[in-house]
């Protein structure tokens, strides 16, 4: 850190030329457009100095930001805020200390009394709520002890940090209502009967803007591309029905043979108007079959109904470093997979008769208990990339999210508003410059119904995957712009399947029933998927990759070292339990970019940081291990079931996950023991789920509260004084949905056998609460200042805050 200093009074002729320079009227920056938008530096420190004479341009300060990235920076950074375009300089000249070192500096023009007041009002406000939160990617904490603004050495003319989360204490200026501009889950939106259409009761509007068919039917934009809507939901539906290998003929993951009994056939089925499920489809004619019915029929009789609206604008780009607007954001419906026609009570023991997927069959009920909430269903997942693309077309979108707050829930206003909003990712060719024209990035899908837990039969022997070990699994698709369909693809950030300590070839059903084989043999058998987990090692601990990982902003390639890296259909390993670790191999591995002795230590807390952001941003990891909680974001919903989070009981299910038991988990990998605030106290790292209890609709993860039995819990927290739940503020603050859901650690793991991770016992907790994490991000883009305005008049003010809100705004890839 340099030491403060004063800024001599004496400005030459040279000096003031230079000052000029560094606004918008010329442009040395080897900065290239939107180089920054999706990885931008980080900034590590702030500081501001007030000028003891005011420039003859009226500048009467300097900011100071030190930035931390994983390659050099170009000697001046272009940066957009508050409606001028600046250059910050590292090249020794105006302001800036030394050139090459990362610290950055301009000129600037503000009103000091107006950024004094607002500095001392934001701490004010700290104060005033004892805490400020703030996120570290997904990662939430809330600090009290935020550095105070020295307002005494300021107005002496003193370089003083500001620190960065100050700002974090301004919030929307109308009141952003999370239910109505976040995540949208009530049954008078989703159950709209002018917008949705029940395929049970068949009321509704079948050809309505949320239906299932119509999402799909302006995808394949027929017009554009002369594929037929059927023919395009066909294409999604075919990766289930076989065996999936990639282009090398590695064996990845079976079919969903499933998919035929819950969702297929009943489809066919219906649009064939039939009564009840007609058993002659089979995988073998379905195709032929589904092909026979009309279009119109299939796209009606789609059995998924709307479960949730949910508004991504935390996924935007930073719109810091350039003058165009690079990612938007996105806009996201989430669809759960129900019943058709009302089914048999021996496979549906609970008569959820409302339209959500019960039991696979009876006679896998685990332990003749029929209250198994995993089984109950399939989301699908609609990602669409908003179209804007300028800065205050995007900042208008905002507006018209958070207008959505001061409408009253359950109006057709509301419903009516929404619709604008949402219709402009929904129709066709709203992005025309896309695949098909649509603004669709991907659909994702999560189920565990799907899979028939058959006999497998391999040539080292035979085994069989029983009700109770079967996977959730994941599938990512995306439109292929050469057959304008649907293809499966490699899952973002989710790399396969991997172990511990050496290379292993794994095979995925062998894997949920505790199988390893020797590589030799596994090879010689062919057909399995393999994976050399240290790969994954040396790839995380690259330094680029460290820095963005970090952060939260990696993207995973495909292949690594000649090896698949990324995983398509990803499998959840021994559910609630399943969490992303490394294989640190030991001091004689010899893994490429990873030094054992300095990283696998319990010592080395960025080694630690790195595994749990890795992991988190995993499909495993976010659902399940990292998250611990009940596997969905929101859970598969029939007809009339609600998910009102927000109420001061939030809806849940009761019942039981199928987790196995603690004596299964604790002899495989990825999981631990935790040593207890105690000291002394040694237990399971993961105390599954044991009986019924109750399960909240809308993840802990997203709202920031869990609750069962009457009370909001996190992860218990045996302290030194006291066996009590986490802490007394997180639980006051659950009720307004403004605390964070606090889980321990998965990694808290030792074992001498390096079975386990090296870390060694430790007590982290990790909290959580997506929406205000997304509250805080849509807040700080409505405050902003879009525009761009060169007039001599304008060119040099700047509000310091909305600089700083720019330049630190956070990319979450996801």
């Amino acid at each position: 850190m340099k030491s403060k200093k004063i800024i001599l009074a004496g400005f030459g002729v040279l000096s003031i030329a230079l000052l000029i320079s560094s606004f918008v009227n010329e442009s040395s920056s080897s900065q290239t457009l939107n180089q920054y938008s999706d990885d931008p530096p980080l900034v590590k420190r702030v500081t501001i100095q007030k000028l003891p004479i005011i420039n003859p341009d009226s500048t009467n300060l300097i900011i100071r930001v030190m930035y931390d990235y994983y390659e050099p920076l170009p000697e001046t950074l272009e940066v957009f805020s508050s409606g001028t375009k600046f250059l910050l300089h590292d090249d020794g000249q105006l302001g800036d200390y030394l050139s090459g070192d990362m610290e950055y500096a301009c000129y600037a023009r503000v009103n000091l009394n107006d950024l004094v007041a607002k500095l001392n009002g934001y701490e004010n406000q700290i104060i005033s709520d004892g805490y400020v939160m703030y996120f570290d990617g997904h990662d939430g904490f809330q600090e009290i002890n935020v550095l105070p603004f020295n307002e005494i050495d300021f107005l002496n003319g003193m370089e003083v940090e500001v620190d960065q989360r100050l700002i974090l204490a301004k919030d929307c200026d109308n009141e952003l209502i999370k239910h109505q501009s976040l995540f949208i889950t009530d049954l008078s939106v989703v159950e709209d009967p002018a917008r949705t259409f029940n395929c049970i009761s068949e009321t509704g509007n079948p050809v309505g803007l949320y239906t299932f068919g119509n999402l799909m039917k302006n995808m394949a934009n027929q017009s554009s591309t002369s594929v037929t809507a059927k023919n395009f939901v066909k294409s999604w539906l075919k990766p289930y029905t076989q065996d999936v290998y990639d282009p090398s003929s590695y064996f990845l993951h079976w079919k969903r043979e499933f998919v035929l009994k819950f969702l297929i056939a009943p489809w066919i089925s219906k649009a064939d108007g039939q009564t009840e499920v007609d058993n002659t489809i089979n995988l073998g004619n379905w195709e032929s079959r589904w092909d026979a019915q009309q279009e119109s029929d299939l796209l009606k009789y789609a059995p998924f109904k709307l479960t949730a609206i949910v508004n991504r604008l935390d996924l935007r780009g930073n719109m810091g470093y350039s003058s165009a607007l690079g990612k938007a954001g996105e806009t996201r419906f989430i669809y759960s997979l129900v019943n058709i026609y009302q089914v048999d009570a021996s496979e549906d023991p609970d008569s959820r008769g409302r339209g959500n997927i019960g039991e696979p069959t009876s006679n896998m009920l685990h332990g003749g208990s029929s209250d198994f909430l995993d089984w109950q269903g399939m989301n699908v997942i609609f990602e669409y990339r908003n179209v804007q693309t300028s800065k205050c077309a995007l900042q208008q979108y905002a507006q018209d999210w958070l207008d959505l707050s001061e409408l009253a829930m359950g109006t057709e206003t509301y419903n009516a508003a929404l619709e604008d909003i949402t219709e402009t990712v929904i129709n066709a060719n709203a992005t025309p410059s896309k695949p098909n024209g649509s603004a669709i990035g991907r659909i994702r899908s999560n189920e565990k119904i799907l899979f028939k837990t058959l006999d497998k039969n391999i040539s080292s022997g035979s085994f069989s995957v029983t009700w109770g070990q079967s996977n959730w699994q994941f599938r990512q698709f995306e439109i292929n712009n050469l057959t304008h369909l649907l293809e499966e693809v490699s899952l973002n950030n989710t790399p396969t399947l991997e172990f511990y300590n050496s290379p292993r070839i794994i095979d995925r059903v062998s894997l949920t029933n505790g199988v390893t084989q020797d590589v030799t043999a596994m090879i010689a058998t062919g057909g399995y998927n393999f994976y050399i987990s240290k790969n994954l090692t040396s790839w995380a601990f690259d330094p680029k990759n460290k820095f963005q990982i970090l952060r939260e902003r990696h993207r995973m390639p495909r292949t690594y070292a000649g090896e698949r890296l990324l995983d398509i259909g990803g499998e959840t390993f021994l559910e609630y339990n399943h969490y992303l670790d490394l294989d640190y191999g030991d001091a004689t591995s010899n893994i490429p970019n990873f030094n054992y002795s300095n990283e696998a230590n319990g010592n080395n807390q960025m080694a630690r940081d790195l595994r749990h952001k890795l992991s988190l941003n995993t499909c495993q990891g976010c659902h399940c291990g990292e998250t611990k909680t009940a596997f969905t974001q929101v859970a598969p919903l029939g007809y009339g079931q609600s998910a009102n989070y927000w109420g001061s009981v939030p809806d849940y299910k009761t019942g039981k996950i199928d987790a196995v038991g603690r004596s299964q988990v604790s002899a495989l990998p990825n999981t631990g023991k935790t040593l207890e605030g105690d000291g002394t106290t040694i237990s399971d790292n993961y105390p599954v789920p044991s009986g019924s209890r109750n399960f909240v609709n809308v993840s802990a993860f997203i709202t920031g509260r869990t609750y069962n039995s009457g009370s909001f819990q996190d992860d218990l927290d045996k302290t030194k004084n006291n066996n009590n739940l986490v802490s007394t503020e997180d639980d006051q603050l659950d009720n307004t949905l403004g605390g964070l859901y606090k889980v321990n650690d998965p990694s808290n793991a030792y074992q001498a056998n390096i079975l386990q991770n090296l870390f060694g016992f430790d007590d982290r907790k990790n909290g959580f609460n997506e929406l205000e994490r997304r509250k805080q991000d849509m807040c700080k883009l409505l405050r902003s200042n879009c525009n761009l305005i060169f007039d001599d008049d304008e060119a040099q003010l700047m509000d310091f805050v909305l600089f700083l809100d720019e330049i630190t705004k956070n990319v979450v890839v996801e």
